[in-house]
């Protein structure tokens, strides 16, 4: 019995449906009759009659919503019985065939349903491009979206299946609307796991978002560091990054990234790293018709990681300090008392005369750089999270002669709580209380050091801590000012080592641990390598949280970001006349590439889009690469303004000609998420200072003449074109989506 019912309710409820959907769109639009769809005039015109019908003839009659109601349940019941009267007396009759009756019921409901709708889809299909559009313009939010907020894949999976129910041409997996790639070369060294992104696409991209160019030399600076990944496990990356110091963009490029469950047993994930830059200091770099010489002129890393990439003892060894000589000294804890000890030289170094000092060689000898000099000490970490940190930590929990009572904390914090208000925006971070100092950050730490410190410190600290503690701040002060640690670098110097001195006196001499020893050997780098904020570890740090953003869950890591990595280059045919956009892995090198033997526009873009690997049916053709992106919808403008500002000129013709242009819907890819808390100011990473009278200092020594750094040098802004490349074929164009 329940085989002959259910059919029947299932049908009733299903017209049900479609008849209160009619009501509802009737009631709607009683007063704009005209705009009814055309398509569901003869449905409801031959289903139903009375008021419905005068309704759709748009007669000026009232609307009686009762009669229409009942007019329609009386359409519905014909409706059933014109449909299932055949099957349900089948029902009746034969009852041992119930299942093959109720599938018959199934396809009789089919066909019915198909056949009401069929009309509507009819008239999606007459607007679809303009829903095209639409729908292309909803996947480039929601990409762009989705990359800036770092949205998981599980839960961008379930908001993707909510949209679909109004936009079915979505796609149902989050990796193909982010246009993830599927094959990734990784390599397995050092006891985990390596992918190459390049020196020189970094470079590339770098200088395809400026818009003039630069010297003819540049400048790269490099910093290794690790980055753990989750809380709760060791997984963890060491990137290899790279920054071009003589430009106006200070935005750090990923070169190589390492992952692994603890940081690197050997140093051969970075012989990718050392071969390319080797290559490119001999050989240089062609963009835009300009070659561009390589020089690494730094490698910053905090203690450990220098320790590591330079293969010598850490820190806390005798003989752990990387620029002097002398041997430490065990009080607890390894220090170094000495502020004038014999320097470490680069031959020394590669000779490996001190063999207490050395693990073995390391391949970043073969860069051709002083491996003591271009190994500065950065101050983020140096003088922020190590000085200024064990300087509070000595003031809140160190000895009884140097410790500050609970109220006068309380006081410090009060007042600096109170600055809150009156920090402008350039200051990435407001004041918080001392007691919070082990959670402060190293722009706080720098923030208390060169601004609220000795202004709050005044009224509450020993004269003696306080002149200790503007020993340090003026010294800083100087080194990071430009202007000023190109005069008083010397008197800097002067500084700091009375500061060191007088700390050993006043906190004791197990106190001189390898930050506070460092200080001695500040200056040396500023000489070098101008002021701090060259030689600083801030871009780099705050560009790693980007990088663990990548992140979106803990399978495959490495293969997450290096998929982040993926570029699309805008070429032009020199074959024929014609711009496209494809992706960086269709290009050979810088004169061929890859051609699929696609012919639908559309199934062309998913390829682009997907950066779908070339085949062996694909053709290659012979091209000229005129930039480089990391973004689809960038290419995309880009490759648009090549074709309006390009003279793609053929031979056979000889005359201008542009190439006709498709119409085609576009399919958005990542963007670069440049929104960051700690980019909030640009000055996060950089203090700037006023050129505002210093104390006055003594007049520097006559012999001392301060090495600074290159100036950026920059012509007139030249836009990226193609000119006149004639063509050396007479066939037919081939139109590019």
């Amino acid at each position: 019995m329940a085989y002959i019912e259910t059919p029947g309710r299932t049908k009733r409820r299903k017209v049900q449906r479609e008849v209160n959907g009619y009501i509802d769109n009737i009631l709607q639009q009683s007063n704009q009759n005209d705009a009814i769809n055309e398509a569901q005039r003869p449905l409801l015109s031959i289903s139903c009659g009375g008021a419905a019908a005068e309704v759709i003839a748009g007669t000026s009659a009232p609307l009686n919503v009762e009669a229409l109601n009942l007019e329609l349940n009386e359409c519905d019941d014909a409706y059933l019985n014109g449909c299932s009267s055949d099957d349900n007396s089948d029902h009746h009759t034969n009852e041992d065939n119930s299942i093959t009756s109720l599938s018959e019921h199934d396809d009789s409901e089919e066909s019915c349903s198909s056949s009401s709708l069929s009309d509507n889809d009819g008239s999606d299909e007459s607007c679809s491009p303009l829903s095209d559009h639409l729908d292309s313009n909803l996947q480039s939010e929601l990409c762009n979206w989705a990359t800036k907020n770092g949205t998981t894949y599980s839960s961008l999976s379930e908001l993707l299946g909510i949209l679909r129910k109004l936009h079915p041409e979505l796609p149902k997996d989050p990796r193909t609307l982010l246009g993830t790639k599927v094959k990734y070369v990784t390599s397995s060294l050092s006891g985990g796991s390596y992918y190459h992104f390049g020196i020189k696409n970094g470079i590339l991209k770098t200088l395809t978002k400026l818009d003039f160019d630069m010297c003819a030399s540049l400048e790269l600076q490099v910093n290794v560091d690790g980055l753990p990944l989750f809380k709760s496990s060791n997984d963890q990356f060491w990137p290899i990054l790279g920054l071009i110091i003589n430009c106006s963009s200070r935005k750090p490029f990923v070169v190589g990234l390492f992952y692994g469950q603890h940081k690197p047993e050997t140093l051969d994930f970075l012989n990718a790293f050392v071969e390319e830059a080797v290559h490119l200091q001999k050989e240089g770099l062609v963009y835009n018709d300009i070659l561009y010489d390589i020089r690494v002129v730094s490698v910053v890393c905090d203690a450990p990681a220098r320790a590591l990439v330079k293969n010598i003892k850490m820190f806390s060894g005798y003989h752990g300090c990387d620029r002097c000589t002398q041997p430490g000294v065990y009080l607890q804890k390894m220090t170094f008392p000495q502020t004038d000890a014999a320097l470490r030289t680069d031959e020394d170094f590669r000779n490996m005369v001190d063999i207490n000092h050395h693990h073995g060689p390391t391949p970043l000898s073969q860069l051709g750089v002083d491996m003591i000099t271009c190994f500065p000490q950065d101050y983020m970490h140096l003088v922020c999270l190590g000085v200024m940190r064990k300087l509070i930590t000595l003031w809140v929990k160190g000895p009884l002669k140097t410790r500050l009572g609970p109220r006068v904390i309380e006081n410090i914090s009060t007042s600096l709580t109170s600055l809150r208000p009156y920090i402008p925006c350039e200051f990435a971070r407001k004041p918080r209380s001392l007691r919070d100092y082990l959670r402060w950050k190293a722009t706080e730490f720098r923030q208390f050091l060169l601004y609220t410190g000795p202004v709050i410190l005044l009224d509450y600290l020993q004269s003696t801590l306080y002149k200790n503690f503007m020993l340090l701040c003026v010294a800083v002060f100087i080194l990071l000012c430009p202007t000023l640690s190109a005069s008083y670098c010397e008197y800097a110097h002067e500084l700091l080592v009375l500061f060191v001195q007088h700390f050993s006196s006043i906190y004791g001499k197990d106190m001189l641990t390898y930050n506070v020893h460092g200080l001695v050997h500040l200056s040396e780098d500023v000489q070098q390598h101008g002021s701090l904020n060259n030689i600083s570890g801030f871009p780099f740090e705050n560009f790693l949280k980007s990088l663990k953003r990548l992140v979106r869950k803990p399978t495959s890591p490495l293969e997450q970001c290096s998929m982040e990595g993926k570029k699309y280059a805008v070429v032009i045919f020199t074959d024929e006349d014609g711009v496209s956009l494809v992706p960086s892995s269709w290009c050979v090198d810088q004169k061929t590439c890859y051609w699929p033997p696609y012919k639908s526009p559309t199934r062309f873009q998913k390829a682009v889009v997907g950066m779908e690997e070339p085949a062996s049916d694909w053709t290659t053709h012979a091209v000229r690469i005129l930039t480089t992106t990391d973004s689809y919808d960038d290419g995309r403008m880009l490759c648009i303004r090549a074709e309006d500002t390009s003279d793609l000129q053929s031979d056979a013709e000889g005359s201008r000609k542009r190439r006709k242009r498709v119409n085609r819907r576009y399919i958005s890819s990542d963007d670069d998420n440049d929104d960051d808390e700690s980019d909030v100011s640009s000055n996060s990473g950089n203090t700037s200072f006023v050129d505002a009278p210093a104390p006055p200092p003594p007049p520097p020594p006559q012999n001392f003449t301060p090495q600074t750094s290159s100036n950026i040098t920059a012509s007139a802004v030249r836009p990226v074109i193609a000119r006149d490349i004639p063509s050396t074929s007479t066939s037919t164009p081939r139109q590019f989506p």
